[in-house]
Order: C-alpha cells, then structure tokens, then sequence
C-alpha cells in the first residue's frame, strides 16, 4: 500500500490517497490476465517505490483516507518493455459508498479549450 498527498476540497477533509492493490482486486486479475500480467503488473510498483511512492509504514492507518483501486493496463504494441503494462487507476470508483477520489479532490481550469489558440499564436 502506497500514499499521496491531493489537493482536496477541504470539505471533505480526506488527506491521503492510498494506492491499493486488494486481495480482491489482484485474484480476478491473476485469473483473467495470467501470472506473468500479475508479475508484471507488480514489477511497475516496484519499481516506482523506488523512485515515486512510499510504502505505507506498518498496519495502522490514519484517519481519513481513500483508497484507490487499479488494475493493469497491456499495451501490447508498445516499442518499450517496460510500458507494455501500466496501472490504470480506478479515480471515479465510489467504494463503500464513499465519494470517488474524483469527487474529493479540487478541479483546475479547462486548459484543452486554450491548445487552439496557443497554436496559432504569431
């Protein structure tokens, strides 16, 4: 289990966003996708806990978290072994009928509207 920090909306006072890969999440995966997808799959946390993600440290967690559900990606035409699999995380899925992650966090602007007009800038 892995931790980041969000910029939440402060209403809902949730402080951390725990990256979970649950028994119940990696059966069907193992199942569906085979034992090299599952291997894989955890290979891309491991490496990432080496440059991106903390490890949660021991079992007792603090208040107010989310947990957020993710399950594998294949790209199989990928040119890089590494991107072949890729977590796809699960940010609108609402667990216990707990708010999505999408509902807690804040919204920025809508910068795709702006792409036209900076690309045709003199």
């Amino acid at each position: 289990m892995y931790i980041s920090n969000g910029s939440w909306i402060h209403e809902l006072k949730t402080k951390k966003i725990f990256l979970t890969n649950t028994q119940e999440n990696t059966g069907p995966i193992e199942v569906l996708l085979g034992a090299d997808v599952s291997e894989n799959h955890h290979q891309v946390f491991r490496e990432w806990s080496e440059e991106v993600i903390e490890e949660v440290p021991g079992k007792k967690l603090p208040v107010g978290t989310y947990y957020l559900p993710h399950r594998p990606v294949i790209k199989e035409t990928s040119t890089t072994s590494s991107m072949k699999i890729r977590a796809f995380f699960h940010a609108s899925a609402k667990i216990h009928n707990r708010p999505s992650l999408n509902d807690c966090l804040e919204t920025g602007s809508n910068e795709i509207e702006s792409i036209p007009s900076i690309l045709t800038r003199d």
